[in-house]
């Protein structure tokens, strides 16, 4: 009798190695995400408008490397194993960078532009080496659609877990008078890219060697992957198919990557309370991560249209309810919450479509359909970035209760969610394998 097929979602040891290697990569994403758009322009002291541009140029930078390392790195990315190994110098040099560019307001006020920007630019093209790895193990390494559902919802969770850990220990410490001096702003951010990049690196040589202790013929998709009707599959299937799912991809992220950079804004000059301003964020990653418990099965009732279309209204609800409760720091907490718990469900939604959609084709295609995924996924932020530059550039948004910080931190989410849900009321999508 032969043995079950290895599988991440199923095989616990390899399973537990996945979601800390998720977990420190998230630690650097969520940064990013969170946090530096604050580090840019009240610790480097860049202007508004030319934070938005490094972000914007950077991730664009990062998305095109995406599609490139996909590409010319498709035999790599096609192995698990080779996949594990080459996430762990991704860790590395992106660990590297991110201490330099932590490090940068350190440097003369002359070269500090320079600085920021080529650190910047060495962290974006290192991510994309540690992470288009691990996203393509999501395929490698599964033989099923109900482990890749799992495997996402896990993602998700540890995501939202990295993201509560991050805003919760350094949004108060943001809010309060002991950090306010950028010295002290500095050293905070350079003890926390230390931190980050020692998780990071234990948890992806775990991960590595985790892989190397597996059945690697029985992780394979080509091996394990159930037979499927060869009507149904769709391996050769034009790109173009994708598309819908790309485009959810971009409204997504362009939304909520707008809605956490605002953050720190809104709790240093909204909240002005390093109490609320840590309630607020274990709101929004407690709704992300507990809701992972439920969204799988509720997910699967629905159908992979309706829940997209559902949870795309419920983004657009909890988002208009922060907007209008956004002055009230219990009511803005709760708004967090219900924020948290619609786009919990929408990310591992996305992330477990693209999943399947990889296992469907050739294995030869999974490096290059993970890297437009995170490549589309990347220039939404930068776009959303760019414009919020420019418009934070446009008001003061330091004064205290800014309408204008609360109209951007609730209109991006709402505009996203709108997005998102047009895209799924008109996806007529093909069978899943």
């Amino acid at each position: 009798m032969s043995a079950a097929p290895i599988s991440l979602g199923r095989h616990r040891d390899l399973t537990l190695a996945y979601g800390a290697a998720h977990f420190g990569k998230s630690l650097f994403w969520n940064c990013g995400t969170l946090l530096l758009a604050f580090f840019l322009t009240e610790v480097a002291g860049l202007s508004p408008l030319a934070m938005g541009a490094v972000l914007a140029g950077s991730l664009l930078l990062s998305a095109a490397t995406d599609v490139i390392i996909g590409r010319l790195l498709h035999r790599r990315l096609s192995h698990p194993l080779s996949a594990g190994s080459l996430q762990v110098w991704g860790c590395i040099f992106v660990s590297l960078a991110l201490l330099g560019l932590f490090a940068a307001p350190l440097a003369p006020a002359a070269l500090r532009f320079g600085w920021v920007l080529a650190a910047l630019l060495a962290l974006r093209v290192s991510y994309s080496v540690y992470d288009t790895p691990q996203n393509a193990l999501m395929t490698l390494a599964t033989h099923d659609s109900s482990s890749r559902s799992r495997v996402a919802a896990l993602r998700v969770a540890v995501s939202g877990l990295a993201a509560l850990i991050l805003a919760a220990g350094v949004l108060p410490l943001l809010a309060s008078g002991a950090f306010s001096a950028p010295r002290q702003r500095i050293m905070l951010f350079v003890a926390l890219g230390g931190a980050m990049a020692m998780i990071g690196l234990c948890t992806a040589i775990w991960l590595r060697w985790a892989l190397s202790r597996v059945d690697l013929e029985h992780v394979s998709p080509s091996k394990a992957q159930s037979p499927v009707d060869p009507k149904a599959a769709r391996a050769g299937a034009p790109m173009v198919e994708l598309l819908p799912l790309y485009g959810i991809a971009f409204a997504f992220p362009f939304a909520m990557s707008a809605f956490a950079k605002l953050e720190p804004y809104y709790v240093a000059y909204v909240l002005a309370s390093p109490v609320w301003a840590g309630a607020l964020a274990i709101a929004g990653s407690s709704g992300v991560l507990l809701s992972q418990l439920a969204w799988g099965r509720v997910l699967r009732r629905l159908g992979r249209r309706w829940a997209f279309i559902c949870l795309s209204f419920a983004l657009l609800a909890s988002a208009v309810v922060f907007g209008l409760s956004a002055q009230t720091a219990w009511k803005a907490t709760i708004a967090a919450g219900l924020i948290g718990v619609a786009s919990g469900g929408l990310n591992m939604l996305i992330w477990s479509t693209v999943a399947d959609e990889a296992a469907a084709r050739g294995r030869e295609q999974v490096g290059l359909i993970y890297g437009v995924f995170t490549a589309v996924s990347k220039t939404a932020p930068a776009v959303s970035g760019l414009g919020l530059g420019v418009l934070l550039g446009q008001f003061d948004y330091r004064a205290t209760g800014s309408d204008g910080l609360i109209l951007l931190i609730s209109g991006f989410p709402i505009l996203g969610a709108l997005a998102c849900a047009g895209i799924a009321l008109f996806w007529r999508e093909r069978p899943a394998p």
